[in-house]
């Protein structure tokens, strides 16, 4: 059976317009979602420490003499990062200013690296924030990056022999899902990952 010009014509608009709606892309950058329902185009976001190249270092405290000056928990270093965020008007002609937004929560995963399967497993870890958003490359965002009670369970899954890791230190990466919400209650998410290396060394003066 024949069809129209007509019928032809409209088929292939309707297939163009199926395929317009899938897929990725959208406002936003690569690693956020919810640009449309907050009104912020989140354009980057990086993860850094202020200590650096240091190790994620536990020194077991529980080693040390009592009377030891070097049985602390200031031992335990590097627990903290710091997140930027680069915000902006998702659109400039708009009316609506979603600013100041703000962060309200990140859950961290720590992914073993695939170089060590035989590493030991660290729990995930939900934090809250509460930083605020502004319409800014430079957002400053204290997050924490370890507790004491995951690096304790680290050092004692290998000290009682339930994992050997075959790399040590040994490398993890903090993985961050958060949350954020403008100022009308909108919520968006974005990503951001962080390498991080977990040892034990018995430090004892």
């Amino acid at each position: 059976m024949k069809r129209s010009l007509l019928e032809v014509f409209l088929f292939y608009t309707f297939i163009s317009l199926i395929l317009t709606g899938c897929g990725g892309g959208g406002s936003g950058s690569p690693g956020s979602s919810g640009s449309e329902s907050t009104g912020i185009q989140i354009s980057a976001v990086s993860i850094t420490s202020e200590k650096g190249p240091d190790f994620d270092v536990f020194s077991a405290p529980l080693a040390c003499p009592p009377d030891n000056p070097t049985k602390s928990e200031a031992l335990l270093t590097r627990e903290d990062a710091t997140i930027t965020i680069d915000a902006t008007v998702l659109n400039p002609s708009s009316t609506f200013d979603p600013f100041p937004a703000s962060v309200e929560e990140c859950t961290i995963t720590y992914l073993k690296a695939r170089e060590d399967p035989s590493a030991p497993v660290i729990e995930s870890w939900k934090i809250y924030p509460n930083c605020p958003i502004y319409d800014s490359p430079s957002n400053i965002c204290n997050v924490s990056l370890i507790d004491i009670t995951r690096k304790n369970k680290f050092w004692t899954d290998i000290n009682d022999g339930i994992h050997v890791p075959a790399e040590y230190p040994t490398h993890y990466v903090a993985k961050y899902h958060c949350k954020y919400m403008n100022r009308v209650g909108k919520y968006g998410y974005f990503d951001v990952e962080y390498d991080m290396w977990l040892a034990d060394f018995l430090i004892c003066d």
